[in-house]
């Protein structure tokens, strides 16, 4: 029964749904509740000490080396004060001490191991996850500079084709011939945007942040639009 408490309130708090606060009172509870099991059956000499190392290891995993040394610290000073309690007055326990010391420094080390062991799998999942936005990102750009360039490209071909197969005037082959030179500049201006993001990416590029004329952007984009 007390096995099967420990098991619940150690893998409790997976539920993301418990402060840290709530966690650390769970870790004391647990360790006093062992600390009563391991007094009732036989102090020091109780084989029920390895229970500690269930709340040790839910602190090592769950949250960081520095509590995981606390409770570590924590479980073998109520481990030696149960065992100094179920000692009868004037005796003392064989290897106490060194059953105490033994335990602290155990768990120490397996905490410290468990500790290092989820630290290199968090940074491994949030490394996975900035990889996985990057693609998306790339992904996104992909998709947008491809309709972005898809766009003077289809202006360019169907001008051309119309100056090469229809009869047209003068006056409305200067057009077309105007619509292409805006289109092919326009092609030519994201051509050299996307080289220039690859060149900031690559660190070869200073950016220099300055003021600008609000109203003149914006006609220049209303421009580009309209062209």
């Amino acid at each position: 029964i007390g096995a099967g408490y420990v098991l619940v309130t150690t893998f409790l708090p997976l539920t993301r749904l418990q402060s840290q606060k709530l966690a650390m009172v769970l870790l004391v509870a647990d360790i006093g509740f062992i600390t009563a099991v391991i007094y009732a059956t036989g102090g020091v000499q109780s084989e029920y000490y390895v229970l500690y190392y269930l709340p040790i290891l839910h602190a090592a995993m769950r949250m960081d080396f520095r509590d995981a040394v606390g409770a570590s610290v924590l479980a073998a000073v109520a481990y030696l004060l149960a065992g100094v309690l179920g000692v009868p007055d004037g005796e003392t326990a064989p290897n106490l001490f060194a059953r105490v010391f033994i335990f602290g420094l155990s768990s120490i080390l397996l905490a410290g191991f468990f500790a290092y062991m989820c630290r290199e799998s968090r940074t491994y999942k949030r490394l996975s996850q900035l990889y996985q936005e990057a693609n998306d990102d790339k992904a996104q750009f992909v998709s947008m500079a491809s309709h972005e360039l898809r766009t003077p490209l289809t202006a360019i071909m169907g001008f051309s084709d119309l100056l090469c197969y229809t009869e047209l005037d003068e006056e409305k082959e200067q057009k077309y011939l105007r619509i292409i030179k805006r289109q092919t500049e326009r092609l030519a201006r994201l051509i050299e945007k996307v080289l220039e993001m690859s060149r900031i990416e690559a660190g070869r590029i200073e950016l220099k942040l300055e003021a600008v004329e609000l109203e003149a952007a914006v006609a220049r984009a209303i421009e580009k639009v309209e062209g």
